[in-house]
């Protein structure tokens, strides 16, 4: 073993391309099935790892190739691996079981074209619900999802991972006992909402709304960002912006502007906005009293009015002060148009003038 990682620790491309074409990574894989079996020595396990990680740095196609037909075998042994700790409490995971993990999960698998797909999923979702209630530390739980992140990476291998009944739900439900790996969900979530129609799968689950309403409330600021980078892209749908509108009342919302207020990133939220209110969703948003209440209450901070003068102002292109029910925006507009705040009156003057775009509100408004 000690010579294997001493002849290798260069990583040369074409050496380690040659090994692997030869079948290396698959009996490295037997051998770890084996130690795992017989539970023989830590560092027997350690120091197989260590060799599967650096016969994996072969070039990305190779690797990603010889991956695909060996995910079925390798990602239980991981796991196991990894649940180990609930068996055997002095058992501690290696650190190169997590480099391995770290390395393979960049890797693009088709694991779509894999038969028993279904088979190998249920085998996560089993694994994870039952992480809740051991004593497995963050690690193991992280490197877990970070596993099915590398699964999600391939278009069609996150349809087929969405597709199999249950298993998106399960992962959502059993997070609210996984809050400390809050940035490994975050991560999962966003590459999952990378086409179309996966982020339309993700939109029908309503578990998914109270994830992000959670999420955006992270201690973590770098999971916050995510979380809000994931908004972006739900805001994109139609489906999507009515459903963070409706979810909750004003809960998400709240969360989403409490966010934007602790990462201090004004331009990602004018994104949002903007991808947000639209003509489908400006009415609705509107009408939500609890959301409005929240928007156009009074405060003393500077970046809440702001906030809410931002919002008006994306209101303003939609709704229309001389209709019914519109005196709330009006005296908004008014309100935001002789702050004292120079970017609140920025933004309230603009909504003023989208106001005055239209003859019939020119002439309420004078």
């Amino acid at each position: 073993m000690h010579l294997a990682l001493t002849q290798f620790e260069r990583r040369e491309i074409c050496l380690l391309n040659r090994l692997v074409q030869c079948g290396a990574l698959l009996v490295l894989t037997r051998c770890l099935a084996r130690s795992i079996s017989q539970m023989e020595r830590l560092n027997e396990i350690d120091g197989l790892c260590k060799v599967l990680e650096l016969f994996f740095h072969c070039s990305n196609e190779l690797a990603t190739n010889e991956l695909q037909g060996l995910c079925d075998e390798l990602y239980p042994l991981l796991i196991g691996i990894l649940l180990m700790e609930k068996t055997s409490p002095s058992w501690r995971i290696p650190k190169s079981v997590f480099r391995l993990i770290e390395r393979i999960s960049s890797l693009p698998v088709r694991i779509h074209q894999i038969e028993n797909i279904e088979t190998l999923l249920h085998f996560f979702q089993d694994a994870i619900d039952l992480s809740h209630v051991s004593l497995l530390n963050l690690g193991s739980i992280c490197g877990m999802l970070q596993l099915l992140t590398g699964m999600a990476l391939n278009v069609n291998s996150r349809r087929r991972l969405l597709a199999v009944p249950g298993f998106f739900k399960s992962i959502l439900q059993d997070f609210m006992h996984l809050r400390e790996a809050s940035y490994s969900i975050a991560v999962f979530l966003l590459v999952l909402a990378q086409d179309l129609d996966s982020r339309l799968k993700i939109i029908d689950t309503p578990e998914f709304f109270h994830v992000l309403s959670v999420l955006l409330r992270d201690d973590s600021v770098a999971t916050r960002k995510i979380a809000i980078t994931q908004l972006n892209l739900i805001a994109v749908e139609k489906t999507g912006r009515t459903k963070l509108i409706t979810y909750g009342g004003s809960a998400l919302f709240d969360s989403i502007i409490d966010c934007v207020q602790t990462c201090g990133n004004d331009e990602t939220f004018s994104v949002f906005i903007r991808r947000f209110i639209r003509i489908d969703t400006a009415k609705i948003l509107y009408n939500e009293e609890s959301i409005m209440n929240k928007v156009l209450g009074h405060s003393s901070s500077t970046q809440s009015n702001v906030i809410a003068a931002k919002v008006i102002h994306r209101l303003s292109s939609f709704l229309f002060v001389n209709g019914k029910g519109m005196e709330r925006l009006l005296n908004a507009i008014l309100s935001a148009s002789a702050s004292n705040c120079s970017r609140v009156r920025y933004w309230g003057v603009k909504a003023l003038a989208n106001q005055a775009k239209t003859e019939a509100c020119s002439f309420f408004l004078v």
